[in-house]
């Protein structure tokens, strides 16, 4: 019983770390299209 505890908690520590790997991206990318759009909008003036 130990292991499947120890081996159910690893699995469920690596999917949280996948899932906040991939909110942190998703989030870095909606940053970079803002800027991009920034940064165009500057340049067109």
């Amino acid at each position: 019983l130990k292991y499947y505890t120890r081996d159910t908690k690893a699995a469920l520590d690596l999917m949280y770390r996948r899932s906040r790997c991939l909110a942190d991206f998703e989030t870095a990318n909606k940053i970079d299209t803002v800027n991009c759009g920034q940064q165009d909008a500057l340049r067109s003036n």
